[in-house]
């Protein structure tokens, strides 16, 4: 599969059998007003919107962005912002790794969310972030990859599939958005 910079690329698995039980917890992991980065909070936010997910059938989708080449505290916090001003009053951002973010759209449909994420990529390209000395400023790209939520597929699954998502927009070229498709 040829990947090309902002493209949106189908990565099919045929996923494997359900085990685990569905998650249960609570917590509402963000607001969109402030980057979680809290561990129990982010695992919280993440049962409590699959138990959403269970019980309403209704579809959100979880995504781990990170900005290409070199980061830092600095581009991440810079990063952090610009995705959090964008969110939706009930989504949430995550940092899951000092390179990594994790954002959850509730509440919407696999062709919104992918707009979305584009839109997202798009704002973040477009913007000039400080050099580390500071005095020059300079354009970043980031790598997104993303899977909607299922009712019938524990949470550690979707993790993982987000993961394998962003790790093929990561190959390459990176400055790509990936999503995650089972092979029916």
């Amino acid at each position: 599969m040829e990947q090309m910079p902002g493209d949106i690329l189908e990565k099919s698995a045929t996923p494997g059998p359900v085990t685990g039980d569905t998650p249960t917890g609570a917590g509402d992991g963000g607001s969109g007003s402030s980057v979680v980065s809290d561990p129990g909070a982010i695992i919280a936010g993440l049962r409590g919107e699959m138990d959403r997910v269970c019980l309403t059938n209704d579809s959100s989708c979880i995504c781990i962005v990170s900005p290409d080449g070199t980061t830092d505290d600095v581009l991440m916090e810079i990063l952090g912002a610009w995705i959090t001003a964008r969110l939706r009053s009930n989504d949430a951002l995550y940092r899951i790794a000092p390179d990594k973010y994790l954002v959850m759209l509730r509440q919407i449909e696999r062709d919104e969310a992918v707009g979305f994420i584009k839109s997202l990529r798009e704002q973040v390209i477009s913007q000039p972030v400080p050099s580390p000395g500071g005095n020059q400023q300079a354009n970043t790209t980031a790598s997104f990859g993303g899977t909607m939520l299922d009712p019938l597929t524990p949470l550690h699954e979707h993790m993982d599939r987000a993961s394998e998502a962003h790790d093929w927009a990561l190959k390459g070229m990176g400055d790509t958005i990936c999503m995650w498709t089972p092979r029916f």
